[in-house]
């Protein structure tokens, strides 16, 4: 539905390209990355409020890269509302079906609104909802017209956590009941995880990484995207595949990869696993002897920083472990056949626009 080809834009001293990506029609798309890396520059290039100096926005096959906002069809929400505060809420959810006849335009509002548990609120003005119910109004008022992409920027960025976790949930029930394609500028990778079909990187401007969710966060090819979603990579060789899964041979010990195709004998590959997979203990298979170098609270549970060979780890630890472990000490950990991802070292998808699937 939207292809973007080797998009460039230059604004001051920032560069944003070369940016290469497809979003097929109902496909929820997020661009992930740190705070100035260019994600919001995109969005609005996207929406046509700037101009790249090279590449083309498609839409549906059409060439829209010098066509104005108003005519994309898209919908743009941002973090911070921007609800027309001498409107209501029905007013404001309304404001882009003002064209119609007032049955069919009351008709669609009550039908957004309620799908997004704001029918209640259709007669308040904007300075009496809370941030959760204003992000809400913006969404509804951009998805009853039904646009062809929705653009959204940030938009549970300003929210506390428990109304961000129940709109995140919400949003993404609502979307893929309408089958609306979106484009979901974030800095969260929770966002991503729970959201996204595809996920793009960007950092400094560049496009590091563009792959399915879950290759995404489980393994990913680029070495910042590595850090930034905190994925544990361990580079080694297959040795063979069985119908038990992918064999491959780290330093001396011998791992076991599950659920995975064929990968052939003798290649390198990197295994790749989440911090929340790492067991303290021993198993019959998939057991290291690592150091456990440091212990840190993050939330309900602890972060542990594990060393292997001069390689940094991380695993996460439940409170109810972390009693039976020692800093400085050698340590066991078990990493569940399930839990490995293989591939291989020299695949990149980072710039070339195409989704890996390996």
């Amino acid at each position: 539905m939207l292809e973007v080809k080797n998009l460039y834009l230059k604004a001051g001293s920032f560069e944003l390209g070369e940016i290469t990506f497809k979003v097929e029609r109902g496909e929820y798309l997020t661009v992930l990355g740190p705070s100035g890396s260019g994600k919001t520059t995109l969005l609005e290039t996207l929406a046509g409020f700037r101009k790249p100096r090279r590449g083309r926005i498609l839409l549906n096959g059409r060439d829209i890269t010098d066509l104005p906002p108003e005519r994309r069809g898209f919908a743009v929400v941002y973090q911070d509302y921007l609800l027309f505060p001498h409107l209501t809420v029905f007013e404001n959810i309304a404001f882009g079906l003002r064209k119609r006849k007032m049955p069919a335009l009351r008709r669609e509002v009550l039908r957004i609104a309620e799908e997004l548990g704001i029918d209640h609120l259709l007669d308040k003005k904007p300075n009496l909802l809370s941030g959760g119910e204003k992000q809400r109004v913006a969404i509804a008022r951009a998805l009853v017209v039904k646009p062809e992409l929705l653009l959204m920027d940030e938009p549970f960025s300003a929210l506390d956590v428990e109304t961000k976790g129940k709109l995140r949930t919400l949003i993404g029930e609502v979307v893929k009941r309408h089958s609306t394609t979106v484009v979901h500028i974030t800095h969260d990778p929770t966002d991503a995880l729970e959201l996204a079909d595809k996920v793009l990187f960007l950092k400094g401007g560049k496009m590091l990484e563009y792959s399915p969710t879950q290759w995404f966060f489980n393994c990913p090819q680029n070495p910042e995207v590595e850090r930034f979603v905190e994925t544990n990579t361990l580079v080694g060789t297959v040795e063979t595949t069985t119908p038990e899964g992918v064999w491959v041979k780290v330093g001396n010990t011998r791992l076991l990869a599950k659920n995975l195709k064929k990968v052939p004998s003798k290649e390198r590959v990197k295994v790749c696993f989440r911090p929340e997979t790492v067991a303290f203990k021993k198993g019959t298979t998939n057991t290291l002897r690592v150091k456990l170098e440091k212990l840190t609270p993050k939330g309900f549970f602890y972060e542990a920083l594990l060393s292997l060979g001069g390689k940094t780890l991380k695993a996460t630890v439940p409170p109810w472990v972390v009693d039976f472990l020692k800093v400085p000490s050698e340590v066991d950990i078990f990493l569940p056949p399930s839990g490995l991802r293989v591939c291989g070292v020299a695949e990149t998808s980072k710039v070339s626009g195409k989704v890996s699937s390996s």
